[in-house]
């Protein structure tokens, strides 16, 4: 049987979904404005701040970071243990883009991301 790509979908916004999710696992991220993303991803090496989490015009769950500057091991978690697709890496603003098939996976990054102090203190841009 022929199977043929899905057409162009509109794009989501699933951050509404990210803090409803963030918030039945009790996790408690900063909500800050977009013009204070650059700030507050800039203030520490822990600082990580969660840009956009979106359904992408191909279906795909679509989240990207930003950071102090680019830090491979952010790059590893994503796409060697939880096998997001590497879409775009800008090393000079310090993010990345990744997208996967499977909106849970998407929604684990952002938790660990948020429930692991020692290492990330999440920021969620709120539009």
């Amino acid at each position: 049987m022929i199977t043929f790509r899905q057409g162009k979908q509109i794009i989501q916004n699933l951050m509404p979904e990210a803090l409803e999710y963030l918030e039945d696992n009790d996790v408690r991220p900063n909500l800050i404005k977009p013009e204070d993303a650059d700030d507050v991803a800039k203030a520490n090496s822990r600082a990580i701040v969660l840009l956009e989490f979106i359904k992408n015009e191909n279906g795909y769950y679509q989240i990207k970071l930003q950071s102090k500057q680019y830090y491979r091991w952010t790059e590893k978690m994503i796409s060697d243990i939880f096998k997001m697709r590497i879409l775009d890496i800008d090393h000079k603003k310090g993010t990345i883009t990744a997208e996967t098939n499977h909106k849970g996976i998407a929604l684990e990054v952002i938790e660990i991301l948020g429930k692991n102090k020692k290492k990330y203190n999440l920021s969620i841009v709120l539009v």
